[in-house]
């Protein structure tokens, strides 16, 4: 969807529910304006080794935990009657927890730069103050 799709869109919208052309007008001037900056604002990384490896690693952590917490325990207790000797492999989430908890911390920070980049363009300063 492009730019002028989405103000369009919108635009169709604010006319099927509102006669005033003062409105409608008000409206498609504050989306020409607003519109390009969301859409400027959005980061897509056009190579898939950048935008791929922190999703590849969450799920590596992921799949560790539910290893280590959910599938591990269950097989312990469902084979361990059966075959006492059981050597289901270990994982150490020792060394795991500090790449998950980073990766936590740097995606909530990324949140909070988005959200407060957004805070400071100069149309949205009138209305946080």
């Amino acid at each position: 969807m492009t730019v002028q799709d989405t103000i369009d869109t919108i635009t169709n919208v604010v006319n099927k529910y509102s006669s005033d052309s003062a409105i409608q007008k008000q409206v498609a001037d504050d989306l020409h304006r607003i519109v390009p900056l969301l859409f400027d604002s959005i980061d897509v990384p056009n190579d898939w080794f950048q935008a791929g490896w922190r999703p590849a690693v969450g799920w590596v952590c992921a799949a560790a935990f539910f290893w280590s917490f959910v599938l591990q325990p269950m097989f312990i207790l469902l084979f361990g009657m059966t075959h006492p000797a059981n050597n289901l492999p270990l994982v150490d989430v020792h060394q795991l927890m500090p790449v998950l908890i980073g990766m936590l911390g740097l995606g909530g920070l990324r949140t909070y730069e988005k959200v407060r980049r957004w805070q400071q363009l100069p149309e949205n300063t009138a209305a946080t103050k």
